[in-house]
C-alpha cells in the first residue's frame, strides 16, 4: 500500500528534475508512446508487487529476503552480459558490500 503513494511521488520528483535539466519531455515522445510507457510502468509495478507477495507466501520470509537482497548481484551480472556495461571497481565493491550486508543480516 505504501508503494502506491511512494512510487508515484518519486516518479513526479524525478520527472521534475529531468524536466528542469533537459526541458519538457513531450518534445521527443509521442502521445501514443507516452501511453505505452505509462502502461508498462504501472503493469511493471503491479506485477513486481504481486510476484513478491506470491514469493513471500510460497517460499517464506527468510528465502524471499535472501533472494530479494541478491538483486544487486544479478543486476550487475545482467548489465555486463546484456547491456555490455563495464564492471568497474566501484561497481564491484558496491555489489560485494551489498552481498556481504545480506550475509550479515540473514
Amino acid at each position: 500500500a505504501a508503494n502506491a503513494i511512494r512510487i508515484p511521488m518519486v516518479a513526479v520528483a524525478l520527472n521534475a528534475v529531468a524536466w528542469g535539466r533537459y526541458g519538457a519531455p513531450g518534445r521527443s515522445v509521442s502521445r501514443a508512446d507516452l501511453g505505452v510507457i505509462v502502461l508498462a510502468g504501472v503493469a511493471g509495478m503491479w506485477c513486481s508487487s504481486m510476484l513478491f507477495v506470491f514469493a513471500f507466501d510460497e517460499a517464506g520470509a527468510a528465502k524471499t529476503a535472501v533472494l530479494s537482497s541478491t538483486s544487486p548481484l544479478f543486476a550487475a551480472a545482467l548489465a555486463v552480459a546484456f547491456l555490455k556495461e563495464r564492471l568497474t571497481p566501484l561497481v564491484g565493491v558496491g555489489t560485494a558490500l551489498a552481498v556481504a550486508g545480506m550475509v550479515l543480516v540473514v
